[in-house]
């Protein structure tokens, strides 16, 4: 049963593309992955949105809850400053 695994969700966020991965934590292995081009140049806010829209048709597709994941880890290239925002 699905929801008796260790699930987590992972969000590669790169300048061309984002991908959006439900993955179980124990062994690695993926169990949907989806990618969308990232559309930089909407703004930080267009993909923010893409990305909370790409998680929630992940899990979906998954046919997991959210309450039933472990967690969600993000990789983004170069620095963070969330004071500024970058």
């Amino acid at each position: 049963m699905i929801n008796d695994l260790p699930l987590v969700v992972g969000v590669d966020l790169g300048g061309t593309s984002i991908s959006v991965a439900v993955v179980n934590a124990t062994t690695g292995d993926i169990l949907v992955m989806v990618r969308r081009k990232t559309n930089a140049e909407e703004g930080a806010a267009a993909v923010c949105e893409r990305i909370a829209v790409t998680v929630r048709k992940v899990i979906k597709e998954a046919g997991v809850r959210r309450k039933d994941l472990y967690g969600v880890g993000v990789g983004v290239p170069g620095p963070v400053n969330p004071m500024t925002g970058v």
